[in-house]
């Protein structure tokens, strides 16, 4: 399953991993950079590096599982909420 970020206006050369990171605080920065990893994180269709820099109205697909030949595996999980 794949979902799409456009990088917010004012945001000029930020580091794809942090945006998506703050963007998605349900998710820690450590998993999207597992996604990035993996390959699962594509900026015009072409798979980016963590620390690529992105601006306002860049457009990231992203999942967070990959197929690994007969199964899925996560790379992606929630971050775990404060008690």
């Amino acid at each position: 399953m794949s979902q799409t970020y456009t990088v917010l206006p004012g945001i000029y050369r930020a580091r794809a991993d942090k945006i998506l990171s703050i963007a998605f605080p349900e998710h820690s920065r450590a998993a999207f950079q597992r996604s990035f990893d993996a390959g699962l994180v594509r900026l015009g269709g072409q798979p980016i590096t963590r620390d690529r820099a992105v601006s306002a109205g860049d457009v990231l697909e992203f999942a967070s599982s990959v197929y690994r030949g007969d199964r899925y595996e996560v790379v992606m999980h929630a971050r775990r909420q404060p008690d």
